[in-house]
């Protein structure tokens, strides 16, 4: 979302961020649950036009573990092609479903930044880190709001904040993919790991025989 607030983090079904899981008020956005979720919600792709996801959020709109989060997204899909109505609808429509969906409070804090209701985006967006402290997209909005209304300490403090978080993001992100490559290398068949050890014997011999005396 960008207006003339300057550039904002949108704050959607954040299936790009695998370290945050929960729903509204738990640590990391409000990422429904993949095995208990209707399919309609994993099936929504960006670039679809929010008339387009509202049939494949069917499952998802219907399931009340998943509604607060299928109004979220359809707010981000409207808020992106320029229904700033729509957007307010879908975000509104979350927070009913699950006041404590802080991602659905940051989105709603980009709207009211758009319109330059400066007040009204900075309490949005404090209530959105009180439920969730490390969300990095409210304190990287937080900061542009308090410098639109010249808190300038306040937001060096929040945009310090956010890039903080996005290292520590970066580290969790380099963690994961190396426990997922241990993991896969532990779920190799036996018949591999012995191949492996022959290839490795059979070298060491070479290398062995070949260093020995000539005859």
């Amino acid at each position: 979302m960008a207006g003339r607030s300057g550039v904002f983090s949108t704050s959607d079904h954040s299936f790009l961020s695998p370290a945050d899981h929960g729903s509204g008020g738990s640590a990391g956005p409000a990422e429904p649950d993949p095995g208990r979720s209707p399919a309609g919600l994993t099936e929504v792709r960006r670039w679809q036009q929010p008339a387009e996801a509202q049939a494949a959020l069917a499952g998802a709109l219907s399931h009340p573990l998943t509604r607060a989060e299928a109004h979220n997204l359809l707010g981000v899909l409207a808020a992106e092609v320029g229904q700033t109505e729509q957007a307010a609808t879908e975000f509104a429509a979350a927070l009913a479903a699950d006041p404590q969906h802080y991602r659905a409070l940051t989105n709603r804090a980009g709207l009211a930044a758009e319109r330059q209701d400066y007040a009204a985006a900075e309490a949005d967006l404090h209530r959105a880190l009180q439920l969730e402290p490390r969300h990095h997209a409210a304190h990287q909005n937080l900061a542009v709001v308090l410098r639109q209304q010249g808190k300038r300490a306040e937001s060096v403090r929040a945009q310090k904040k956010a890039q903080s978080l996005d290292r520590r993001q970066v580290d969790q992100r380099g963690r994961d993919e190396a426990r997922r490559t241990v993991s896969g290398l532990n779920r190799l068949p036996r018949s591999v790991w012995i191949a492996l050890a022959l290839l490795l014997f059979f070298a060491l011999f070479w290398m062995w025989g070949g260093s020995g005396p000539a005859a």
